[in-house]
Protein backbone atom coordinates (compact mmCIF):
# COMPACT_ATOMS: atom_id res chain seq x y z
CA UNK A 1 0.00 0.00 0.00
CA UNK A 2 1.20 3.54 -0.86
CA UNK A 3 2.12 6.07 1.73
CA UNK A 4 1.36 10.11 0.92
CA UNK A 5 4.39 11.79 0.82
CA UNK A 6 2.83 14.92 2.62
CA UNK A 7 0.77 13.66 5.10
CA UNK A 8 1.52 9.73 5.51
CA UNK A 9 -1.54 8.59 4.92
CA UNK A 10 -2.15 5.29 3.38
CA UNK A 11 -3.50 5.39 -0.46
CA UNK A 12 -6.55 4.03 1.24
CA UNK A 13 -7.83 6.79 2.88
CA UNK A 14 -7.41 9.37 0.50
CA UNK A 15 -9.41 10.02 -2.82
CA UNK A 16 -7.97 8.97 -5.90
CA UNK A 17 -7.57 13.02 -7.55
CA UNK A 18 -5.44 13.66 -4.70
CA UNK A 19 -2.64 10.90 -5.47
CA UNK A 20 -2.47 12.02 -8.94
CA UNK A 21 -0.53 14.93 -8.06
CA UNK A 22 2.34 13.19 -6.66
CA UNK A 23 2.96 11.63 -10.48
CA UNK A 24 3.93 13.04 -13.72
CA UNK A 25 1.45 12.69 -16.35
CA UNK A 26 0.68 14.56 -19.57
CA UNK A 27 -2.29 16.73 -20.20
CA UNK A 28 -4.01 14.18 -21.75
CA UNK A 29 -3.05 11.67 -19.19
CA UNK A 30 -4.81 13.76 -16.75
CA UNK A 31 -8.17 13.80 -18.97
CA UNK A 32 -8.17 9.94 -19.11
CA UNK A 33 -7.25 9.70 -15.41
CA UNK A 34 -9.89 12.04 -14.68
CA UNK A 35 -12.36 10.15 -16.19
CA UNK A 36 -11.57 7.10 -14.64
CA UNK A 37 -11.63 8.78 -10.97
CA UNK A 38 -14.92 10.09 -12.22
CA UNK A 39 -15.98 6.35 -12.46
CA UNK A 40 -14.10 5.06 -9.98
CA UNK A 41 -15.09 1.28 -9.57
CA UNK A 42 -16.87 1.14 -12.89
CA UNK A 43 -16.58 -0.46 -15.86
CA UNK A 44 -16.54 2.30 -18.62
CA UNK A 45 -15.70 1.56 -22.52
CA UNK A 46 -13.13 2.69 -24.30
CA UNK A 47 -15.49 4.73 -26.75
CA UNK A 48 -16.56 6.55 -23.94
CA UNK A 49 -12.62 7.49 -22.49
CA UNK A 50 -12.19 8.83 -25.98
CA UNK A 51 -15.54 10.85 -26.14
CA UNK A 52 -14.55 12.42 -22.83
CA UNK A 53 -10.81 13.07 -23.73
CA UNK A 54 -11.93 14.68 -26.89
CA UNK A 55 -14.92 16.42 -26.19
CA UNK A 56 -13.31 19.80 -26.92
CA UNK A 57 -12.56 19.02 -30.01
CA UNK A 58 -15.37 19.48 -33.21
CA UNK A 59 -13.65 17.03 -35.19
CA UNK A 60 -13.49 14.31 -32.04
CA UNK A 61 -10.42 13.77 -31.66
CA UNK A 62 -7.78 12.26 -34.71
CA UNK A 63 -8.41 9.22 -36.35
CA UNK A 64 -6.24 7.40 -34.59
CA UNK A 65 -7.91 8.56 -31.40
CA UNK A 66 -8.86 5.26 -29.92
CA UNK A 67 -5.27 4.04 -30.61
CA UNK A 68 -3.86 6.62 -28.79
CA UNK A 69 -6.50 6.53 -25.82
CA UNK A 70 -5.14 2.39 -25.55
CA UNK A 71 -1.67 3.47 -25.40
CA UNK A 72 -1.98 6.33 -22.95
CA UNK A 73 -3.98 4.06 -20.52
CA UNK A 74 -0.69 1.88 -21.04
CA UNK A 75 1.72 4.36 -20.70
CA UNK A 76 -0.93 5.48 -17.40
CA UNK A 77 -0.93 1.69 -16.03
CA UNK A 78 2.63 1.96 -14.24
CA UNK A 79 2.50 5.59 -12.97
CA UNK A 80 -1.00 4.93 -11.39
CA UNK A 81 0.73 1.78 -9.81
CA UNK A 82 2.86 3.92 -8.48
CA UNK A 83 0.13 5.41 -6.17
CA UNK A 84 -1.83 2.33 -5.54
CA UNK A 85 -4.05 2.17 -8.29
CA UNK A 86 -5.04 -0.08 -11.18
CA UNK A 87 -6.38 0.00 -14.67
CA UNK A 88 -8.26 -3.40 -15.09
CA UNK A 89 -9.22 -4.38 -18.24
CA UNK A 90 -7.59 -4.19 -21.82
CA UNK A 91 -8.19 -7.07 -24.62
CA UNK A 92 -10.86 -9.28 -24.74
CA UNK A 93 -12.80 -7.07 -21.89
CA UNK A 94 -16.11 -5.26 -22.00
CA UNK A 95 -14.21 -2.65 -20.68
CA UNK A 96 -11.87 -1.29 -17.90
CA UNK A 97 -11.83 0.16 -14.63
CA UNK A 98 -9.56 1.89 -12.36
CA UNK A 99 -9.27 0.35 -8.77
CA UNK A 100 -7.13 0.38 -5.68
CA UNK A 101 -4.28 -2.34 -5.72
CA UNK A 102 -5.17 -4.89 -3.65
CA UNK A 103 -2.44 -5.35 -0.93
Amino acid sequence: MTTCPCCGATSRDLNPRVLVEYIAVTPTERRIFDYFARHFGAWVQTADIVNSVYADDPNGGPDTAESSVNGLIARLRPKLQSVGLRIDGGSGRAGRRMVWVQS
